[in-house]
Parts: structure tokens; sequence; C-alpha cells
């Protein structure tokens, strides 16, 4: 899911953030917490990361980017709404990822729904990656 250059490390952390956001909290968990779960010494993370917010915003490009990757083409669910009903064509547009790969997107959802009212950058990552899809994507094909 993640590109392929960073680090182990950096990896690690983010696979531990995003369950670790979307169980505890993002406001619940402290970048000292984060380090003692991804096991590593709590000076360590801020050589990847400046802060906890950094970490979040690198989770939410990571489900932007991985999103993009497998988004279905507009050019091709508009011809396949010329043969098929609508409904087959949203059928269609799900999102198939490896199992590994879709609970990572779903904590990452899970800490941008839970964090919509007071996080901006949850705000806008919902605007973006969920609303902006919905209209590119779906509405032209209804």
């Amino acid at each position: 899911m993640f590109d392929k250059s960073i680090s182990a490390t950096k990896e690690k952390i983010f696979r531990t953030a995003a369950v670790v956001f979307s169980k505890v909290g993002y406001d619940n968990i402290s970048m000292e917490d984060l380090a003692g779960a991804v096991g590593i010494r709590h000076p360590m993370i801020y050589k990847h990361f400046q802060n906890k917010k950094e970490v979040l915003t690198g989770l939410y490009q990571a489900y932007a980017d991985q999103q993009k990757r497998v988004m279905p083409d507009l050019h091709h669910l508009l011809k396949m709404a010329e043969v098929k009903s609508p409904a087959e064509v949203l059928l269609m547009t799900g999102f198939f990822f490896p199992k590994d790969v879709a609970e990572m997107m779903n904590s990452i959802l899970t800490i941008a729904a839970r964090s919509i009212t007071t996080n901006a950058d949850s705000r806008q990552f919902i605007v973006d990656n969920i609303f902006s899809t919905t209209d590119e994507l779906l509405v032209p094909v209804i």
C-alpha cells in the first residue's frame, strides 16, 4: 500500500499508527505512545516525522494514492453505462484490495470519520477522497 521508497521503519510507524489511531483515537495517543507501540525508542520516531499531524497526513496521502491506483476510469464507467444499468455499473465500481490493504484503508477511514468535526485535515481528507469520488465517478454514471 505504501510507496516503495519509504523506509521499513516509516512503514511500520504508518501501519501501527493506522491501527492505534483507529482503535484508541488520534487525540488520545502521544508520539511517545506511538513510538512504544511501534517498538522503537521515543526519539527515533522524530527522525521520521516531526509530529503526530505529519503521521496522520502521511496516512491520508497513502490512502489517496492507493485509491487512485484502483479507481475505475470515468470514461470506462460511462462506456459500461451504455450497455449496463446504473446499478450494475455501480456494483462494478467497488474497490477491491488485498485483505491487508483493505484493513489499512478501513482503519484510515475510521480515523477520518472520528476526527471529521475536530480536525481540518480529516475533514479535507473526507471531502477529497470520499465526496469528490462520488461526484467525479458515480454521479455521471447515474
